[in-house]
């Protein structure tokens, strides 16, 4: 996936990691996603559960991970999803379009597949 012409990891959370541990994590995508010369277009969460979620967004707002970041295209570069709904989504579009979730494109420069399905 690529934001502003930047690859974004996907982070998927199963378990809360202890906060000093998740504040080290997001100060370093909040550098390499805002800082001087940035390496990703920011960093996307899929949270298990609430309780994961709002750990994830707490620690994020404290760091300030791309807090007035504007991306032009709607989309946020700190973004939490829960598991369920990325899920859900998934099989919506696959319903919808049998291909669209198999569908991989590479732009020309790219290094990393394109997903044709938005998270």
């Amino acid at each position: 996936m690529l934001i502003v012409g930047r690859p974004v990891p996907v982070e998927v959370e199963l378990q809360r990691k202890p906060r000093a541990r998740l504040l080290g994590i997001l100060r370093m995508y909040d550098e390499l996603s805002f800082g001087t010369e940035p390496t990703y277009g920011g960093v996307i969460y899929v949270a298990a559960n609430d309780y994961i979620a709002d750990a994830l967004h707490g620690v994020g707002v404290g760091v300030g991970v791309g807090v007035g970041a504007d991306v032009g295209l709607g989309a946020p570069r700190f973004s939490v999803r829960a598991l369920d709904e990325v899920v859900e989504q998934t099989h919506a579009a696959s319903r919808s379009s049998p291909n669209a979730v198999a569908e991989w494109g590479r732009r020309p420069g790219d290094d990393l597949p394109v997903a044709a399905v938005a998270l």
